[in-house]
């Protein structure tokens, strides 16, 4: 688990390093300004960014599936709970019993 964590701290803190690389390549090879090229590559991130989350939501969504036979059961056992909480709130009162001090 920390190697995990190390590992996508690593690669989270080489993100920017690498867009700027790319910026730096669109001012050297193809002779654009810096603000352009620091446009371009923020917008390749931006891009890229998009489509991850579109696939990791698509996995997410997908994986959501396996838990619908647990959602059902929730909503049978709240169903239950509520209908049980009804019923002893309806039941003839207790008999009156003496409070002894």
């Amino acid at each position: 688990l920390v190697m995990a964590v190390i590992g996508a701290s690593m690669l989270l803190g080489t993100i920017p390093v690498a867009l700027l690389a790319i910026a730096a390549l669109f001012v050297e090879q193809l002779e654009w300004s810096y603000a352009a090229a620091a446009g371009a590559a923020a917008g390749i991130g931006v891009l890229i960014a998009g489509i991850v989350l579109a696939v990791a939501y698509s996995y997410v969504k997908n994986g959501l599936v396996l838990f619908d036979r647990s959602r059902e059961e929730l909503q049978r056992n709240i169903a239950w709970l509520k209908s049980t909480l009804r019923t002893r709130g309806h039941a003839a009162p207790p008999a009156e019993q003496p409070i002894n001090f």
